[in-house]
Formats: structure tokens, sequence, C-alpha cells
């Protein structure tokens, strides 16, 4: 049975060298996870127009195999483009200090405010005293990203932060957790760690690191055991350190306190090989993070906690409620579309179906009983005149004849009308290579300066209604390929 998905959403991972993705779909009872990708990229840094081909490829390919293009998109950007700071902040209350931080964080960052995109997560650390987890961005470094996704029409509505991504994924599984834990996401160019105490973000370090045999292993998975469990080893003493020097770190973390869980997030095919290791160096229980209960997986759809479990985070974002809900993203250039409650929906149609079912019925009634008095009155008319029942008859006939006419010429609009309205309406830089007309629906494809204005257009005439693009927009050397699907209507 086919899955019917009241909302879908996708998140994007992108780091340095690789980027993930997985494709969530919401039913009434669960999420669901649709499908799911994950592969290498050459450095932007380096090759940036090879680059960005290959990753716009790759994301278009994923977006037509699933023939899916979500209303729901939820990125990561690269950890080594985020700054992160952290502070206490006095106050009355959580709603108070919300409104203060926007004033605090202007001074906790090295450069201007005005040339960052930010996003904070609060927590309480007792009376009047919150603690405040500030994370930013470059606006050049954001627009960049986003410039590249726009090239596929695709808007995202949230700019997440990793690390909050991949806190809430374990927030959302362990309701029950240590006074003090740690959260270590390994990739292939680095390892980001968090404290988190009393199920907030304490502390948060990305340590990058270049070592060829380690992502020789993580983008190679057909390897021997032998070779991901000697790089564990040596991995594992890395993650140690880093930890030991985020405890030294914290402000908020006494030297009596101790890490009394792990939790162990990417490290691709050293996953299990690593979360061992780190168990029996640090004698610490090292938990590696799955699915969430509320998330269902099926096994062919690709997906895998080692290499996406950030892009799961990110997809989930839109289709449940977190703990720790940031967005960089700036309040322009999200998406207006505006988030409806299925639940009120659902009620509401189910009313509306009822309303629209008893006018329906009280309209046959009344039908009804007009038409018997018109059957009386007629058969009494009948009765003095013979001629007029052969009146009626041609009358009825002649009725059927004009409504069968009517009926053919709205589900079959004369061809002729339409193109010739066609022609007018499309710009001079535009032209079709395809144009199909079946009944009451038209499909064309071809080439044009500007594309994504050709809907606008289409639209405003009364010969068309509900027009789409079909598919990707493209970039030619004819220029920008389109496939555009619109309804006929017969003009008034």
């Amino acid at each position: 049975m086919k899955n019917i998905y009241l909302e879908k959403s996708l998140g994007i991972d992108i780091r340095e060298e690789s980027v993930s993705l997985t494709l969530l779909g919401k039913t009434f009872r669960s999420i669901k996870i649709i499908d799911a990708d994950f592969f290498k990229i050459p450095l932007l840094s380096q090759d940036p127009e090879s680059s960005e081909k290959y990753f716009l490829q790759k994301i278009n390919g994923f977006l037509m195999k699933t023939d899916a293009w979500p209303e729901n998109l939820a990125i990561s950007l690269p950890r080594t483009h985020y700054s992160f700071q952290s502070f206490e902040l006095p106050a009355p209350d959580l709603k108070s200090a919300h409104t203060m931080v926007k004033f605090e964080l202007a001074r906790h960052f090295s450069s201007n405010i005005d040339n960052l995109y930010f996003g904070y997560h609060v927590g309480k650390i007792k009376e009047n005293l919150f603690h405040v987890m500030s994370v930013a961005v470059k606006k050049e470094i954001a627009h960049y990203y986003l410039e590249i996704l726009g090239r596929l029409n695709l808007k995202p509505g949230i700019i997440d932060v990793p690390t909050f991504s991949n806190v809430n994924l374990i927030l959302s599984q362990f309701t029950e957790m240590p006074p003090l834990s740690a959260v270590i996401d390994v990739g292939p160019h680095g390892i980001e760690l968090s404290l988190l105490k009393n199920r907030h973000i304490d502390f948060s370090k990305n340590a990058p690191f270049h070592d060829p045999d380690f992502q020789r292993g993580f983008f190679q998975t057909d390897l021997n055991e032998s070779y991901y469990e000697s790089i564990a080893q040596g991995l594992a003493k890395i993650i140690i350190e880093q930890l030991q020097y985020a405890l030294e770190s914290s402000r908020n973390i006494d030297d009596e306190e101790s890490v009394e869980m792990i939790y162990l997030l990417g490290a691709g095919p050293y996953s299990p090989y690593l979360a061992e290791q780190i168990q029996r160096e640090t004698e610490v229980s090292t938990s590696r993070v799955g699915i969430p209960s509320d998330v269902s997986d099926d096994s062919d759809n690709g997906f895998s906690n080692a290499f996406m479990a950030t892009s799961l985070g990110l997809g989930l974002r839109e289709l449940k409620r977190n703990e720790m809900e940031a967005n960089l993203l700036s309040a322009e250039l999200k998406p207006k579309r505006k988030k409806h409650n299925i639940k009120i929906t659902i009620g509401l149609a189910t009313a509306a179906i009822f309303l629209l079912i008893g006018l329906f019925v009280n309209k046959i009634i009344h039908q009804n009983v007009t038409m018997a008095h018109l059957d009386q009155q007629l058969a009494e008319v009948k009765k003095q005149a013979e001629l007029l029942q052969e009146i009626d008859r041609e009358y009825d006939y002649l009725g059927g004849f004009i409504s069968t006419l009517n009926s053919i010429e709205n589900k079959y609009p004369s061809k002729l009308p339409i193109l010739a309205e066609l022609s007018k309406t499309l710009s001079r830089d535009t032209w079709l290579t395809h144009i199909k007309i079946v009944k009451n629906n038209m499909e064309i494809s071809g080439y044009s300066k500007t594309a994504s204005k050709l809907v606008p257009i289409i639209e405003n005439s009364p010969y068309f209604k509900k027009t789409r693009f079909v598919g990707a927009i493209t970039n030619r050397k004819e220029g920008e390929k389109f496939t555009i699907r619109t309804e006929l209507q017969v003009k008034p």
C-alpha cells in the first residue's frame, strides 16, 4: 500500500568533503524515512567549479529519483564556518533572557553582528541565571550555499546548527540522562565534541584533523576489520584528549564532576569499532545514536546512522517539536508559508464535507418535489393536446443534443485558440520544443532566457489555470530548460 504523506521534509548536511541527505514523510501516525543518500564531493575551496557542478548533479539526481520536491528544507553548513560562543546571562525569567540575548550577542563575536547570521539556545542554570549557547556564520558564506541550492529551485527554510541537530536527535530518544554526558560527532575532516549538563549544551568545540588513512577508510567501506580497528584505536586517543580539554575549558563543570555517558554519531564504517574502543579506554558507557522510536525506517532506502544522523536530525526540524530550535536564516530569507495544524484542518474539512452533503441532499429533495409538480402539470397538458407531446419530445431531444455539445466543448477545447493565446503570452526569448494537449491539460517544454518568470505570465491568461513547473529548471547552452503543466479553461 502506498503511503500518503501529509508533509515532506528534506535534511541536507553539507560538510567539507561530503554531503548526506535524508528525505522524511509525515503520515497520520508516524514519520517515515522515504530515502537517503551520502556522497563524497571534491573540496569546494580547491576546485569550486567542478565541486559545485557535482554537488548539484547529485542532489538533483536524488530529487528526481524520489520524485519529491519537499516543501520543508533544513540544511547545515560545514563545521569550520560556524563560530561558537557561550556565556552566562542573569535574568528574572526565560522570556526576559531571550529578550536580552540579542543585545548581548554583539559583544561576544569578533565580527560585526550585522555581517553575521546567528542563532542561540538558552538554558536555565539556576534561579535568575541562564546559560546561552550562541552560534553565528558569516552572511557571505550562507549566501554562497543558498545561491548554489537556488540553482535547483531549492529554498531552505532553516539553516540549523549541526550541534543542535545532533543533540535534538539524542534528547528525543533518551528521556532519562545522567547530569553530565558527552556528544561526539565524527566526520571525515573533524570531530565535534559537546558537553551536555542537565540536558543543556554547556560546551561545544570543533577539532579539525587531516588523516589520509582515516579518510580513506571513511569513504571506502570494503576494507578489512583490522584496518578499521587500528585506525579507531588512534582516533579514540585523540577524542579522549579533546574530551579532557573540553572538561577543563568549561567554566560550569567542577573538577569532581565526570562524564557518565558518551553518545557517538557519524564515524562511518569506524562507528562500531570506535564506540567499543572509547568505552574500553574511558570505562564510560558509549552509545551509538540510532533512529528515534517515532521514526520508521525501510532497510531498502539506503539510510545509515553512521553517515546520515545529522541530516536525519535536520529533516525532523519541521516535522516535530525539538528541545533546541535555532534558525540562522534571516526573516527576509525564510520562505513565506504558514504551518497548519493537521487535526484542526481535518476537523474543519470533515465539518465542511457534512455541510456539503446536507446541502446536496436538501437540493435533491427540493428538485424531486419540483419535478413531481412539473410532471403533474405536464400530464394535464398532454391530455389536452397530443401535439404538444410531440413538441415536448423534440424539445427534450434538442436539449440533450445541446448539452452533449457543450460538454464536448468543455472537455475538449479547440486547440487553435489555445495555441494562438500561447504564442501571444510567451516572451520572445522563449521557444517551445514540445506541446502536449490531453483533454483539459497541457504540457509544454522548451528553453527560455528567464524560465522562472513563465508561470506567472501564463497564469495571468484567462485560458490557463493551476500552472506549475514539472521537475527542476536546468541550465543549458540554449537557455534555461523547463517543463510546465497547466489546465485549460474555456475563455468566458
